[in-house]
């Protein structure tokens, strides 16, 4: 391990905690208790954080690691107090992501940010809405994981991205074309119009 460069073994110890932070999510799909499922939403999100930091991503780390605390929060907290924390934490993270911000591609966990927790402060009981904006946040996602080389990031996204649109077509019912030439659109369709705003059976 000695003879390995400095960079690469910085690199290996980064996918090593990407690994560990997918392998808990993976987990925690599996579970059905909401609460436990906000628990291990928490390592994983420390464990994606030290993913980013070992590959020098300092805007990822610093999502991870304030959506961990977020989450920490909101599982102690009453209710009423959920927006209040949510909007808090969304405005000190973006400060330090201003204050870190070095390339473009740096807008796209901040951007999965901006949404997702505008979605969550708004609209957290819209289950259809709240799944569109994780398809939206999961596209960020693999971006910007696969171009810092967090390729267990990107993973994990890509499985959780599948599995909403899997879920999303199940309890929607969604009706998919059955030619090559209809399937993409009617996948669309069903993708950007939630069923309240449907006019087709």
């Amino acid at each position: 391990m000695d003879d390995i460069p400095v960079i690469e073994k910085s690199f290996l110890i980064a996918q090593i905690f990407g690994l560990c932070a997918m392998c808990i999510s993976i987990l925690s799909w599996q579970i059905k208790s909401p609460k436990v499922i906000i628990l291990l939403n928490l390592p994983t999100c420390v464990l994606f954080g030290m993913q980013y930091i070992f590959l020098g991503a300092s805007i990822g780390a610093i999502t991870c690691f304030s959506t961990a605390a977020k989450d920490g929060a909101l599982f102690f907290v009453k209710e009423k107090a959920g927006q209040f924390i949510i909007v808090f934490t969304l405005l000190i993270t973006l400060l330090l992501l201003i204050i870190n911000f070095t390339a473009w591609y740096d807008l796209l966990p901040i951007t999965a940010l901006i949404i997702y927790n505008a979605a969550l402060y708004k609209w957290r009981e819209n289950r259809s809405f709240m799944a569109r904006t994780i398809i939206i946040t999961k596209l960020c996602w693999i971006a910007y994981c696969s171009i810092v080389g967090a390729y267990a990031g990107a993973i994990c996204a890509f499985l959780v991205l599948t599995s909403s649109l899997i879920g999303m077509a199940r309890h929607e019912d969604w009706k998919t074309g059955n030619c090559y030439k209809t399937f993409a659109p009617s996948i669309v369709r069903a993708l950007f119009i939630l069923p309240s705003w449907r006019t087709y059976p």
